[in-house]
């Protein structure tokens, strides 16, 4: 979650790629190319912070640690418009940071 501070910080996302554009995505009609760009997506960056959450060492880089069994994306993407709705402050930033603080939120590394 350190290196999560340091994101924040930068400045706020364009319209284009902030987590409220990306959450409405993410809530369009399934079958859509908006929601198969929001599950690639987040198919990606969970997969890249599990591999992270694996490596050995500090674990002071953007990580998850599933447990066991690991969820679905259908899961992790619930996960994130949970977190979107829950949290509208931090629509602002961009849709990498916010993904990343949704999943860490329910599958961090200890």
């Amino acid at each position: 979650m350190l290196v999560i501070g340091a994101f924040i910080n930068c400045a706020p996302a364009s319209a284009a790629d902030d987590v409220q554009k990306f959450l409405q995505k993410c809530e369009a009609p399934i079958g859509s190319g908006e929601l198969f760009f929001c599950i690639g997506k987040l198919q990606g960056i969970s997969d890249l912070l599990e591999l992270n959450g694996g490596l050995p060492g500090p674990k002071d880089r953007p990580a998850i640690c599933f447990s066991d069994p690991r969820p679905s994306y259908g899961a992790r993407l619930q996960q994130f418009k949970n977190w979107a709705h829950s949290h509208p402050k931090e629509w602002q930033y961009t849709d990498l940071i916010g993904i990343i603080m949704a999943l860490e939120e329910l599958w961090p590394c200890r």
